[in-house]
């Protein structure tokens, strides 16, 4: 149907914005609340939903996300009073086709409609994106720390502990029903993502047997279809003896994580060789009951490199989009995040920003909150999830770190096994914990679906300038450019041009 739907409670503007839709649309809808607006975007299937911000009652991709899904084939087009440019970067990052300042209507409406109507997307050109003025980076503005501002709080279940052998760990699952058992009850418990390692059902220990990894998955995927599946790209084991050390495997086997079957939703990735030594951090009483007491095995874990050089992630990346695989980046320091976004101003990878920002000590971030603060702030505005990772009971203060600041949570025996009074703590109770704490700060658990649409599982993009945008940084600069780097157009962004993926050029 040739018609528009229009979601606002102003009348008086609504009524203003009727007048010019009328000379492009058959027909124009007016209703003043989310309720209506989603039953009338079911039933009429409009060309065009334009609807302020404000119906979204700070949930603007769970309104967007419905739009989307009652009338798929419908542009979305988002109105507000707020000229902040982070508004305008949330509108798109929730999906929307377009996004119009208010005081701009008169002049812009009808362009964003026809750059809309033509397959392309719309800012207001009101909005200018000046990288000197740090919009490029996470970005806190007076209301950032309200938790009903906040997206819902994405926990991850870290179960597996593959540093961990069998006698270890109380809750550490061995045979493959323990393991399905373990998602199930992480899932039940709130977690919404999975961060998955494989245990040779026989033994208990690590497995790199591909046949294991899909048959696992294949058995967790039915059990709980809904949750989020991380595959761990270290494919690293526990040393249990003193002349074993924690390696990871060669290049070739770790690529073959991008063709497993069924398919995960993501793979972690590093980016950057680099020092992984998780017992430096550790305080005494750590590792008590565990085979890492032993310091001649902890001294084989101090010598544990990640070991990831261009030749291993540029290729991985593209393995992993050639199989519809998300990538799930780990910097263990801001300069990871640096070649991240070299990656993608060359459109190596090309698609929205997973990551988790990586402390454990001894060759990643330690404890210390500045680190992590500046980490954060460093993060393109732009990415769709930032979860913190750190270990032991260092983590219980980052994870309520990361819940406050807006971020997201990962816990499990993996990365801890003791609660606050140096009690065992099994991976189902830290993720009742995590679940709680978001609860009681305010803030709400994210369902598996809404931990889906906020990551953008699925989603890719076309080209460096499309992701550059998406994910808030400046644009590539263009020849004879100089000065800072700045979006300044008549708010119909450019079609998607061709990059080079040549990672030598930058790297």
């Amino acid at each position: 149907m040739n018609c528009v739907l229009l979601g606002d409670r102003h009348h008086g503007l609504s009524e203003g914005m009727r007048g010019l839709l009328e000379t492009t649309f058959s027909a124009v809808f007016m209703v003043a609340d989310a309720v209506s607006l989603i039953e009338g975007a079911a039933r009429l299937q409009p060309e065009l939903v334009v609807v302020d911000l404000a119906l979204a009652g700070g949930d603007l991709p769970t309104l967007v996300g419905t739009l989307r899904k009652e009338a798929p084939s419908a542009k979305v087009l988002l109105l507000s009073a707020h000229d902040e440019g982070a508004v305008a970067l949330a509108a798109l990052a929730a999906g929307a086709d377009g996004f119009v300042l208010k005081r701009l209507i008169a002049g812009e409406l009808l362009t964003a409609v026809d750059a809309l109507l033509a397959g392309d997307r719309y800012v207001s050109a009101g909005w200018l994106f000046d990288s000197n003025e740090g919009a490029m980076e996470m970005y806190f503005t007076d209301d950032s720390l309200f938790p009903e501002l906040m997206t819902p709080t994405i926990i991850t279940a870290a179960p597996y502990g593959p540093e961990w052998l069998p006698g270890d760990v109380e809750d550490l699952p061995l045979s493959f029903e323990q393991q399905v058992q373990a998602a199930v009850d992480c899932y039940n418990a709130g977690a919404t993502m999975l961060h998955f390692h494989v245990r040779d059902p026989k033994t208990g220990e690590g497995s790199s047997n591909f046949d294991h990894y899909n048959e696992l998955l294949g058995m967790v995927r039915k059990a709980v279809p809904k949750m989020i599946i991380q595959v761990g790209g270290s494919i690293s084991f526990a040393p249990h003896t003193e002349g074993a050390k924690a390696k990871w495997l060669d290049y070739d086997t770790r690529h073959m994580l991008t063709e497993l079957d069924p398919k995960p939703d993501c793979v972690t990735v590093t980016t950057g060789t680099t020092l992984w030594d998780i017992t430096q951090a550790f305080v005494p009483g750590d590792a008590d009951g565990t085979h890492l007491d032993d310091p001649k095995v902890a001294a084989a874990w101090s010598g544990m490199v990640v070991d990831s050089l261009p030749s291993f992630y540029v290729e991985h990346l593209k393995r992993l989009r050639k199989n519809n695989i998300q990538p799930y980046f780990v910097p263990a320091h801001v300069h990871q995040l640096e070649i991240i976004e070299r990656l993608i101003r060359s459109g190596v990878y090309m698609g929205p920003l997973n990551l988790a920002l990586c402390g454990y000590g001894g060759g990643t971030m330690g404890r210390n909150p500045f680190d992590w603060m500046e980490m954060l702030r460093r993060v393109p505005h732009g990415a769709s999830s930032v979860t913190f990772w750190s270990s032991m009971r260092g983590n219980i203060a980052i994870q309520t770190l990361a819940t406050i600041l807006g971020v997201n949570v990962r816990v499990g025996n993996e990365d801890n096994i003791w609660d606050i009074n140096k009690k065992r703590w099994s991976t189902v109770k830290q993720v009742e914990w995590a679940v709680k704490q978001s609860e009681q700060f305010g803030r709400k658990v994210a369902t598996a679906e809404e931990a889906r649409e906020i990551m953008k599982i699925g989603v890719w993009y076309d080209s460096a300038d499309e992701t550059l945008f998406n994910l808030g940084l400046p644009p590539n600069r263009k020849e004879g450019h100089k000065g800072f780097l700045a979006y300044e157009t008549d708010g119909r962004l450019p079609r998607a041009t061709g990059v080079a993926t040549r990672p030598t050029s930058i790297l």
